[in-house]
């Protein structure tokens, strides 16, 4: 049996009512005891943990690891203070092949998106029985369930709904970032994407990104995006809090692939083309990402960034500086009548994109007095949890799973964090590896004939199916 007593830390636990001066104890994993004091006599190891604050391990709901082959998003989370994330690109066959090396300890649940539709200008129409595959095939490797990315390679709304329909039937998670080729992704985007949503269970991605005052002014369409919230709470939703954004730098026949560069473009008076683009990042408009050491950056020389962006022919991420920071507070503490938040979550929509700043900009918004150190565990932590149905994670519950992130607040920074009580981050040192992917019981299978440990869940137990 092995136990780990953490000491002295402030513990913050909002489903169990305890915010105080607590010992913890993890044994083989699991949540054993919170104490005002724990005899550590018997305990393997001790963590005095005096000056900072314990709170259930921070899972991060919508985030990228397999954009570009690098797979450095999970040493970047885990840094983040990150114990659990969801991985909204995929395919989990990527994730499979790469988290036993690349891997930082975290858990990894992946809705995987239709990528037919990610090299080319116009898309291709999927009939029932292929969609019906797809979204099997995706169950039975691992996935969760799958991701629309309608803001940035758009499909029509007949078969937008479609997707979203056979994957309710087959019990599968849904997400959607929103945009069809009637509208994009923005306010009216939000709009029909709720509308073609209903009678369903639909995930709807960073809410804050379509409060970019391209169609309304900002405060215009945060209060209808609010609204539109509070009226069909079929909904769930996250949103993000970094004014970054992250899009596709890759383009064709000189133009943007992807529909969100070439609406970010057009937001800062660029032409709509591969030149505008290069101007853009020319004029330190657009911000190119790229690898530096185990973690990517944005390049801040701009001539350096173009040459950059030449040498990779475009085959890179570039940032916008289009987020609204109203939106950004608006949204992360937003309640309706009854005292609950409207935005289920705090994302982050980072990963290998550097904006993971759950805690440095989380904790901004609790030293403000916008949240409470309460509400942010439960935005950052307990609504998490059940929103992917990980009914022992996101609190503190005797037997729950001993997933923990400290945090120094007053720098606003994680310094150490564990998963089934094995550290996996301290002070900034990553030292956690591999991870367990987050399935169900269709993905088990396949997931053990790769090697991997799986963590099952229910999606019928997830907040999706339940809310």
């Amino acid at each position: 049996m092995s136990t780990i007593v953490l000491k002295n830390s402030f513990v913050v636990d909002p489903s169990n009512g305890v915010k105080g001066y607590k010992d913890l104890e993890i044994t083989n994993g699991v949540i054993s005891q919170i104490a005002n004091s724990i005899n550590t006599r018997h305990a393997q190891k001790v963590y005095d943990m005096k000056g900072k604050t314990c709170i259930p391990g921070i899972i991060d709901t919508h985030v990228h690891l397999t954009l570009d082959g690098s797979n450095v998003g999970y040493t970047m989370l885990a840094k983040a203070g990150v114990t659990s994330a969801l991985d909204m690109y995929g395919p989990v066959d990527k994730i499979c092949d790469n988290i036993d090396t690349y891997g930082s300890g975290i858990n990894v649940a992946c809705l995987t998106a239709p990528f037919k539709n990610t090299n080319s200008l116009s898309y291709q129409k999927f009939d029932e029985s292929t969609i019906r595959q797809f979204v099997n095939e995706q169950l039975s490797k691992g996935a969760i369930g799958i991701k629309l990315i309608g803001g940035h390679y758009p499909m029509d709304t007949d078969l937008t709904r479609d997707f979203i329909r056979i994957a309710n039937e087959q019990n599968a998670y849904v997400a959607f970032h929103v945009g069809t080729t009637s509208n994009g992704s923005n306010i009216d985007g939000l709009r029909e994407a709720i509308e073609i949503s209903k009678g369903y269970n639909l995930h709807i991605a960073h809410i804050n990104s379509y409060c970019r005052e391209e169609v309304y002014d900002s405060l215009t369409e945060i209060k209808l995006a609010i609204d539109l919230l509070k009226n069909n709470r079929n909904i769930i939703s996250e949103s993000y809090l970094s004014l970054y954004n992250g899009t596709s730098g890759r383009c064709k026949d000189g133009r943007p692939l992807s529909q969100v560069t070439a609406k970010c473009l057009n937001l800062n008076n660029y032409q709509n083309s591969e030149e505008g683009l290069k101007k853009a990042i020319l004029e330190g408009v657009a911000l190119v990402i790229a690898n530096v050491g185990d973690e990517k950056v944005y390049i801040k020389n701009s001539k350096e960034a173009l040459a950059y962006y030449k040498e990779q022919n475009g085959n890179v991420y570039v940032s916008f500086s289009i987020n609204k920071s109203e939106a950004a507070y608006m949204l992360a503490t937003a309640k309706d009548d009854h005292g609950n938040f409207v935005v289920n979550a705090i994302s982050t929509d980072g990963g290998e994109i550097p904006r993971n700043v759950i805690i440095e900009k989380g904790l901004q918004l609790v030293k403000f007095g916008a949240l409470t150190l309460e509400e942010f565990v439960i935005k950052t932590s307990l609504n998490p949890a059940k929103m992917l149905g990980l009914n022992r994670k996101g609190s503190f519950k005797i037997g729950n799973d001993a997933d923990i992130t400290v945090i120094d607040l007053e720098r606003e920074v994680p310094v150490m964090s564990m998963v089934m009580g094995e550290v996996i981050m301290y002070e900034g040192l990553v030292v956690g590896k591999g991870g367990r992917i987050i399935t169900t019981s269709k993905g088990v299978d396949y997931i053990k004939s790769k090697k991997l440990e799986p963590y099952t869940v229910n999606i019928a137990d997830a907040l999706l199916y339940k809310q």
